[in-house]
């Protein structure tokens, strides 16, 4: 499936975690120019206070937010298909991950975990 008119390059799913906090501020001092990425997870406050703490780190980072719930497949489907790499941090992977893996497979998107 082609994946080049997706909004997203990367994007990081439970980005409001221990995991995905670190993960988010790594991206936020390393991405190369021209990266399009996102930060996801259930809470729009938390992300949006999220994304002003990444823009703290790099005012330049073009980070957006995006809402999605491991219980609401649609949302999870609509993640996977908006993106060419979808990164999660929402474990234990064995109960969270099935919907994840299985949205991406369905949308042709490159799917990592830790």
């Amino acid at each position: 499936m082609p994946t080049v008119d997706r909004p997203y390059d990367i994007v990081l799913f439970g980005a409001t975690g221990f995991a995905g906090r670190l993960t988010a501020e790594y991206l936020a001092h390393h991405a190369p120019v021209g990266l399009r990425w996102a930060i996801a997870g259930r809470s729009k406050d938390k992300l949006d206070a999220m994304r002003a703490e990444l823009l703290a780190i790099d005012p330049l980072t073009d980070v957006a937010v995006a809402i999605a719930d491991v219980g609401d497949d649609t949302s999870i489907r609509a993640l996977a298909a908006a993106t060419r790499v979808l990164v999660t941090t929402v474990g234990p992977y064995v109960l969270y991950g099935n919907g994840v893996v299985a949205a991406c497979a369905d949308a042709g998107t490159d799917y990592v975990d830790l």
